[in-house]
């Protein structure tokens, strides 16, 4: 049995492809299809101000990434993430 499910984030809505059944003792089980990337909006402090999510891979990831720099003034950097491992980190470039 497959779905797609959608993840909406701050102004972009992603449409994730998951693969969904069940063990032979009836558990649910999931697994995501596209390569997700998640972005952290990091200001000065640390501390991450934005979420966002980018299913189309790396290169998307890294414009949504200056984008996101445009929008939100608070942000320093944003981080482009796999799962639990940083991929890259786009900073602001000065003026």
């Amino acid at each position: 049995m497959n779905e797609v499910l959608s993840a909406i984030s701050d102004r972009l809505a992603v449409r994730v492809r998951v693969s969904v059944g069940r063990t032979e003792d009836g558990a649910l089980t999931t697994a995501i299809k596209d390569d997700v990337l998640t972005l952290l909006g990091v200001r000065a402090d640390g501390v991450a101000s934005i979420v966002d999510l980018v299913a189309d891979g790396r290169a998307h990831a890294r414009r949504r990434a200056r984008a996101l720099l445009r929008e939100h003034a608070s942000c320093e950097a944003v981080e482009i993430w796999r799962g639990g491992a940083l991929l890259e980190k786009v900073v602001r470039q000065p003026a």
